[in-house]
């Protein structure tokens, strides 16, 4: 009798935490014959690893080839967390299928919610973090279809590795390189170190680098500094750190975190920032230090330079914690039981809930019911007009990292899968201008008009950000067309169309 074939469908298949986590999930999953699916094309070195594992990967498959294998499969297994490539999937037509949704983020924080239409679209949902039961979107979940399932990192490619000997004090940070995820005080936390000789290492991918250089050098420590970028060899990475540095930005979409889970495999005691993510990871004082604020970091950091003998301790006990919990197997044995129970159901129909229409502007939509209520200000400046609807645009015009970086699921994200959106263009004005790039802002807001969204609104952008530019002409002709079509709206009335006269 053949196996169930177990269909996994993630964002990509590329170097990074998500990508081990799906690529571990098929491999150690007993009884099954898994087929990973990455909806954007897969990247290196991935692609050898599923090869190695003897799994089959498609790689960017048409929508004609992916409807068959959804309908071919036993159960569809969705590697979630919010982008719109996924969602586009989600929200499409589907063939009568089984699926699992296990989501790689908490959830606590817009963007990377847990949205309470997938309860009621998936048949189950897996989190990967503790903190992620307690959502508010699982509560109305039907009893048994929520289900705990950390990600695990690969504990036997690092079992055999040890410390190695060096010069120096090195501190480590392997992950994504994003401000999504890095605290935004990474390099100011480093400077503040008072350590003879330290060095910061910092690995992994993202689009961070050149920031983090520039300000390094700003603050006069670049020497401090090895960024190395993509490390083929986490094990030998690690094992040449004395301390992990992972400080985090507050509010990022840590749940398991497969880089900390391998720190503590090697051995290198973390310190990290005190957020519920963290806390289910690392035992404060047993195997690491969970510190609170900046100043706490840096004397953490320091206390471990002076304390050999106390380092060596948290290390041993982080090892021997890793060697504990970390486990792939389990992992797997805990998705077998879960596939187990799902199969003896019938396949289903499902169809996406929609809960926000926005007539032709459907991305827009989309990427507002993906937030599950956890921003308010975008369904406003969908729906609204008037006073509301610019209180709205005020507070995406100061919408955060988490919310603006190109991959983290947020506006800029969705803009760049829907890029005729017209209603994600001014959001992305928005933040830009919040950002004090208004020429960029400005090209935003005039393709949001080129797309058909002539709202006297989106001209008083258009206002805001010529003037800023020194744009004379085109403020003029905004500011004109606002006064005609909202002739109450007393701030158009007030100003002075020339750039520097006015507000």
């Amino acid at each position: 009798m053949p196996l169930p074939r177990v269909v996994h469908v993630i964002r990509q298949i590329a170097a990074g935490g998500s990508s081990q986590a799906a690529l571990l999930a098929a491999r150690f999953t007993p009884g099954v014959q898994p087929t990973l699916v990455s909806l954007l094309p897969a990247a290196e070195p991935d692609v050898s690893a599923a090869r190695e594992a003897r799994m089959e990967l498609i790689s960017a498959p048409d929508s004609g080839q992916l409807h068959v294998m959804l309908a071919e499969a036993d159960l569809v297994h969705i590697h979630f967390w919010n982008n719109p490539d996924l969602y586009r999937l989600m929200r499409g037509a589907w063939p009568p299928a089984r699926v699992l949704v296990w989501s790689t983020v908490a959830g606590q924080h817009p963007p990377q919610i847990i949205p309470p239409q997938m309860v009621a679209w998936a048949d189950a949902i897996a989190v990967t973090s503790p903190i992620s039961l307690e959502l508010p979107a699982l509560a109305g979940a039907p009893q048994g279809s929520v289900h705990l399932v950390s990600a695990s990192a690969n504990a036997s490619a690092l079992a055999a590795i040890s410390r190695q000997p060096h010069e120096g004090f090195n501190v480590g940070y392997l992950g994504t390189v994003d401000f999504a995820k890095l605290h935004p005080d990474f390099v100011a936390l480093c400077a503040g170190v008072n350590v003879p000789g330290v060095r910061f290492l910092v690995a992994g991918l993202g689009g961070a680098y050149d920031q983090l250089r520039q300000q390094a050098h700003a603050l006069g420590v670049a020497e401090r500094f090895e960024l190395r970028g993509f490390v083929k060899s986490v094990g030998a990475y690690l094992a040449g750190l004395d301390v992990f540095g992972y400080p985090l930005a507050i509010g990022n979409y840590a749940t398991s975190e497969l880089a900390l889970q391998e720190a503590l495999l090697i051995g290198v005691p973390p310190v990290v920032f005190d957020q519920p993510s963290m806390r289910h990871v690392v035992q404060h004082k047993h195997t690491g230090l969970l510190v609170a604020t900046a100043s706490e970091y840096c004397r953490a950091i320091e206390y471990l330079y002076h304390q050999p003998t106390e380092r060596a301790r948290l290390s041993a006990n982080a090892r021997a914690y890793g060697q504990q919990h970390v486990s792939p197997a389990r992992m797997g044995e805990q998705f077998a039981e879960i596939y187990a129970e799902l199969l003896r159901r019938p396949k289903r129909v499902r169809t996406w809930p929609v809960g926000v229409e926005a007539g032709p502007w459907m991305a827009a939509a989309a990427f507002v019911d993906s937030l599950g209520g956890a921003a308010p200000q975008y369904e406003i400046s969908l729906q609204s007009e008037g006073e509301a609807a610019l209180r709205a645009d005020q507070v995406i015009e100061q919408s955060d990292h988490l919310m603006t970086a190109p991959a983290s699921g947020g506006m800029m994200d969705w803009r760049r899968c829907y890029p005729n959106d017209a209603w994600l263009r001014v959001w992305a004005g928005l933040a830009l201008l919040g950002q004090g790039r208004p020429a960029l802002a400005l090209a935003e807001f005039h393709l949001a008009r080129r797309l058909g969204l002539n709202l006297w609104r989106v001209d008083w952008h258009m206002v805001r950000a010529a003037r800023a530019c020194s744009a004379t002409e085109v403020a003029e002709a905004a500011l004109a067309r606002v006064r005609a079509a909202a002739p109450d709206f007393t701030p158009a009335h007030a100003l002075d169309a020339a750039p520097g006269s006015g507000p």
